[in-house]
């Protein structure tokens, strides 16, 4: 399974993180796991957003994860979110992002069926096309 996510705030938006952006953010995180740097620029179909982490653990709750930082422009709204992946899901959202890439198969991720047009965002991930 693909990385869960925990949304900490929205620091501004109108309203709840809509279900495509957050599947592109969390691909967009699972990347910077695998390309081994702290942020980027993503532009797809479904969002344009800048995303950055220190790759610190924080615990908010009972839930633990590395701290994400995105601003997103979206159909649906602008937003400032912060949000947690565990670093299980992102080491295992890596692999499978990879694996997607090489194999050209992103069934393996939720939300993904209803968002055909995430393809060209996991596309573009792996390539120099990113920022």
């Amino acid at each position: 399974m693909f990385t869960e996510w925990t949304c900490v705030s929205v620091k501004e938006g109108p309203g709840m993180v809509p279900d495509d952006v957050q599947t592109a953010l969390q691909m967009a995180a699972c990347s910077l796991v695998m390309d081994q740097i702290g942020a980027r620029h993503v532009s797809s179909t479904v969002c344009d957003a800048y995303i950055e982490t220190e790759r610190k653990t924080y615990v908010v709750g009972t839930k633990a994860g590395v701290l994400f930082k995105a601003q997103v422009n979206s159909n649906g709204g602008d937003y400032k979110v912060n949000f947690l992946i565990a670093e299980s899901d992102l080491q295992s959202g890596a692999t499978q992002l990879r694996e997607a890439l090489e194999e050209g198969d992103f069934t393996a991720f939720p939300g993904y069926s209803g968002v055909p047009e995430l393809t060209e965002f996991l596309k573009t991930t792996g390539t120099a096309r990113l920022q």
